[in-house]
């Protein structure tokens, strides 16, 4: 029994420090540390900003006025138009003729009801085109539109009636041909084929419920239609140079005279006609109408893509700034010392 426990090795209960214990004890100590402060922390908040541009543009509806000429028949009959909407003219140039029998506009009757279509297949996706271009920018808010679009597809639907009236013409007998009067064009211009009563107004005589687009009425000229001697057939524009009139607030009015006193191009204006992709600029004036003021703006260009318009979507540019859309609550606020300057 006493050999046995001679055998009995005791271990040493010291703990030995190697370099591998600190290491890891440093390692937990760091952490721990790290935690409580991660939980002390504000949080910091991610924001993702673009680049975009701040303006100060008015925007507001315009109503376009021309040097508009109407013209009337000279007698009684069926009118059938040379000439598409918009189309230029010469000095003597054949712009509709007036059929007194009938034969030429019964003509289209016998073609549209032969197995030959009347319409082709381009003229269907011109209209297609037009529709969805409404339906695009349709609003409910905007309902009176609905309107100004029929208006708009007659005219569509004119231009196309117009060339068949054309075509058909051309293939009559000299004898039906002498039967019918021809109107030819006074002086040069554009055509245009339709009415609303505002061609006689300029931008001094134009009244205020002018701008009440939604009791706005239009009425289409198309070819067919049984015209009396004295009534308008077409207009003709004659000069160039045109007007769009806007009625604006008296804080937008004093908006723009102080760019003007800020600006070095003083008493001019840039602007956009229905988000187009082109800047206009132009002089201004501001007419004064007791609850407001309406801005004209004389314009000497483009008036062709615009032949068929009243109102117009107007954005006039004052002041633009671009660079990085940041929200205000990632602002932040931190006091500093201020050194005096020495």
């Amino acid at each position: 029994m006493k050999n046995k426990k001679n055998n009995v090795i005791q271990f040493s209960k010291t703990v030995k420090v190697n370099a591998a214990l600190i290491i890891f004890a440093v390692i937990v100590i760091y952490m721990i540390a790290s935690i409580f402060r991660a939980l002390n922390r504000h949080p910091v908040t991610t924001y993702k900003v673009s680049a975009s541009d701040v303006n100060n543009n008015i925007n507001c509806t315009g109503i376009a006025l021309r040097t508009e000429k109407e013209v009337a028949a000279n007698k009684t009959g069926y009118i059938c138009y040379f000439l598409r909407d918009s189309d230029k003219v010469a000095k003597g140039g054949a712009v509709c003729t007036i059929d007194e029998s009938g034969s030429v506009v019964s003509s289209i009757s016998d073609t549209s009801s032969s197995d030959t279509p009347v319409f082709s297949t381009a003229d269907y996706l011109s209209v297609r085109s037009t529709i969805d271009t409404f339906k695009s920018n349709y609003t409910d808010e905007k309902f009176f539109s609905v309107y100004n679009f029929d208006s708009t597809i007659q005219s569509k639907v004119l231009e196309l009636s117009n060339a068949i009236m054309m075509k058909n013409y051309n293939a009559q007998t000299d004898t039906i041909k002498n039967s019918v009067s021809n109107m030819t064009a006074d002086e040069s211009g554009i055509v245009s084929f339709y009415t609303d009563g505002y061609e006689k107004y300029t931008p001094d005589t134009l009244p205020d419920d002018a701008f009440q687009v939604s009791s706005y009425k239009k009425t289409s000229l198309k070819s067919g239609d049984i015209v009396n001697s004295g009534t308008t057939v077409y207009k003709l524009i004659t000069d160039e140079k045109w007007y769009i009139v806007c009625n604006i607030s008296p804080e937008q009015a004093n908006s723009i005279l102080e760019k003007s006193n800020t600006s070095t191009s003083q008493s001019r204006l840039t602007f956009t006609i229905n988000n187009s992709d082109y800047d206009i600029t132009s002089n201004y004036e501001l007419i004064n109408k007791g609850n407001g003021f309406n801005l004209v703006l004389p314009v000497n260009k483009y008036l062709i893509d615009y032949v068929d318009e009243r109102y117009l979507n107007i954005s006039i540019k004052l002041n633009k700034y671009d660079g990085l859309k940041v929200p205000n609550t990632a602002i932040v606020t931190k006091e500093v010392y201020k050194l005096p300057k020495t």
